[in-house]
């Protein structure tokens, strides 16, 4: 089959396997966005009179047949197709005739690939948006929930002031309500229609620009034509970074437990008692550490040590926190093993 944009000379099938190889798995995703382009296309092309309104019929026809087809997976766009866009237009002209043709009429590939983009874009933005606010809502309620729970803050992987849960949790939601507003400002950008532009230097018919941008849902009209295809890229690198940016946030909270992997967890049942799970506890090896030295394990599975850690939390929960470095009670030499403190981690 000739490919569509054909020079003459032949590519290295091997290379061309390689450089193509994902494109049409990529390409897939985009058969809604670039078919609801067309949409709106068409419907702008018969508002200013360009095609009648049986012609608009066929085509809107056909399209909303490739929607359909594409719900049911039976949708598919080939190496042979070469991206989606010659995909849609084979089909058009394949069940829509010779009308099928005049679907790139006052528009380029250039528009199209603007408008997949950016279409596919706004549609991911807000999923993830939604599921960023929602974890926030969750960090918060944990945050509310154990605001009091007490938990040793690290420095240098090292244990040092007495935190608290509360303190951990909310610190991740304000983290990501600013990510939030790093994903708010890219979404701007793209919400940006840059049909009309063409190759960059408009169209030599009257189309209505803010028609189309208002039938796909965009803001506003992207309005110098050459800095719509001088953008390309732009706009995906500003929302690219600020992904990244939500997603260092997301591994810095997911990565913290880390911390306490081998160490006593403080957790609290749906009815609030206070208990302790060790996790490493069949892992300790005898003379490893403090815990391992000797210690025999009781029928919960937790070793003398970790019992003892217990018993110095539920006395601090008792008689009170401390509020600096201090010990709870008694003198400040070395004092009783119950006097130290949780972020000595001794």
């Amino acid at each position: 089959m000739t490919k569509l944009w054909q020079k003459g000379y032949q590519l290295n099938d091997q290379v061309e396997r390689f450089e193509a190889a994902q494109n049409s798995l990529l390409d897939a995703r985009l058969i809604r966005h670039d078919v609801w382009g067309s949409l709106a296309h068409i419907a702008m092309l018969t508002k200013i009179g360009e095609l009648t309104e049986s012609e608009h019929s066929v085509l809107k026809d056909a399209l909303c047949k490739v929607l359909e087809l594409e719900e049911e997976h039976a949708f598919t766009v080939t190496l042979e197709d070469e991206d989606v866009h010659t995909c849609v237009e084979n089909f058009l002209a394949a069940n829509a005739g010779p009308v099928g043709k005049k679907i790139h009429m006052a528009r380029s590939r250039n528009d199209q690939v603007l408008v997949d983009l950016r279409l596919y874009g706004k549609e991911q933005m807000h999923n993830i948006m939604t599921r960023l606010c929602n974890l926030c809502l969750a960090l918060i309620e944990l945050a509310d929930t154990h605001a009091d729970l007490p938990m040793p803050g690290y420095t240098h992987m090292q244990r040092a002031m007495l935190s608290s849960v509360g303190l951990w949790a909310s610190s991740f939601a304000e983290a990501l309500l600013d990510d939030d507003k790093l994903l708010s400002a890219a979404y701007q950008l793209n919400d940006q229609s840059p049909l009309g532009s063409a190759a960059g230097y408009g169209v030599p018919i009257d189309i209505d620009r803010q028609y189309c941008a208002d039938l796909l849902g965009f803001s506003h009209v992207q309005n110098n034509v050459i800095y719509v295809q001088n953008s390309r890229g732009k706009i995906e690198a500003a929302i690219v970074q600020a992904l990244a940016q939500t997603m260092i946030d997301l591994q810095i909270s997911s990565g913290y437990p880390t911390l306490y992997d081998s160490r006593i967890w403080l957790l609290s049942n749906a009815s609030g008692t206070l208990h302790w799970e060790q996790h490493h506890a069949s892992k300790a090896q005898p003379g490893s550490d403090g815990a391992g030295q000797g210690a025999h394990t009781d029928d919960a599975g937790a070793t003398a040590a970790d019992t003892w850690h217990c018993k110095r939390t539920a006395f601090w929960l008792q008689h009170g926190l401390p509020g600096d470095k201090a010990p709870i009670h008694g003198s400040s030499g070395s004092g009783s093993r119950e006097s130290r403190n949780l972020y000595s981690g001794s």
